[in-house]
């Protein structure tokens, strides 16, 4: 129910976070903190409207901090254990998603989902857990009437069971938009920039989008240089898309393969170099040597052994953490 004051229809007051609503990650976007700032959105808003501010017109689909149900409409497989999930966007509605940014999907342990999974400790005393799990998921492109993500299925992990499970036509929980990189385009005058990407397995996703959109607009001269790991050629994601980005005349990619080349195809190096191995001091050294006299920005994204890597190269080649951005 919306609140009322002298006729002037007022939003809802955005609901306090519970405490298992914290996964206790330390997640750069903690839901207390999205509450603290869309209790003050609210604030606003009602000031605004009081004041004899017009109601907005525009439908948001989503919230940062509460869940609204998608319909899952297609699961295309992308790479060994990794998929493309497609889920569908209402008529007359929008979702406002840029380019890097994540949304987080809330999955359940069992069908019922009002649960509480009962565990034991050593000790045989009851441990109950919550029945819900979330995890953040990297939007690949957003359509009018779909937006993509991609998902990596683990083992033993708890949302990977929960994520096998899943089948089209199922509505699946999601809440974001997060993430808050920001490109500046290099249009005519401005100085020249280079994005210096370094990333590992999925995590080729926030810069997949990035990368289609800066290749997208004709005037940003923004140039893009990936270097992205992964263990095979039958692990890496995005093959087809990433092989039709690196056509465009600024943007270039190297892959390494720590599992080695014996599975990559002939054709493959026609679009990409070619490495058999990690990415190293010496790699992250040789691609900074080459970009000396342009403005440089790093990305970063991937395990947290993997980025812990890259940062340590880094800052021992004096690039400073203010340089960098990672994502999650």
């Amino acid at each position: 129910m919306e609140e009322k004051k002298d006729c002037c229809i007022l939003p809802n007051k955005p609901k306090e976070p519970l405490p298992e609503d914290c996964c206790g990650s330390g997640c750069s976007y903690c839901v207390y903190d999205v509450y603290q700032i869309e209790l003050k959105k609210w604030e606003f808003e009602c000031k605004r409207l009081l004041s004899g501010g017009k109601p907005s017109a525009e439908k948001q689909l989503l919230s940062q901090l509460d869940f609204k149900t998608f319909l899952l409409i297609g699961i295309y497989p992308s790479a060994r254990s990794i998929n493309i999930y497609r889920f569908a966007i209402p008529d007359s509605s929008r979702i406002n998603i840029k380019p890097g940014q994540h949304l987080m999907m809330k999955g359940f342990n069992s069908e019922d989902k009002d649960a509480r999974v009962c565990l034991t400790e050593k000790d045989d005393s009851p441990k109950f857990e919550l029945n819900y799990i979330t995890r953040p998921y990297t939007v690949l492109n957003t359509e009018e009437d779909h937006f993509d993500v991609m998902i990596k299925l683990y083992n033993n992990g708890q949302m990977s069971k929960y994520i096998r499970k899943l089948k089209v036509g199922e509505e699946v929980l999601w809440r974001g938009p997060f993430g808050d990189f920001c490109h500046n385009p290099s249009y005519f005058g401005n100085v020249t920039r280079t994005l210096l990407a370094f990333c590992a397995g999925t995590g080729i996703a926030p810069l997949y989008g990035i990368s289609k959109s800066i290749v997208s607009d004709e005037d940003d001269e923004t140039r893009i240089r990936i270097l992205w790991a992964n263990h095979s050629w039958d692990d890496m994601p995005l093959k087809g898309e990433m092989k039709e980005l690196t056509s465009y005349w600024n943007l270039s990619c190297k892959l390494f393969f720590s599992g080695g080349l014996s599975s990559v195809p002939v054709g493959a190096k026609t679009f990409y170099e070619l490495n058999d191995g990690r990415v190293n001091f010496d790699a992250v050294k040789m691609e900074l040597d080459s970009l000396v006299d342009t403005e440089i920005q790093v990305l970063l994204c991937g395990t947290k052994s993997f980025e812990g890597d890259m940062m340590d190269y880094l800052n021992t080649l004096g690039v400073r953490n203010s340089s960098y951005h990672k994502f999650t």
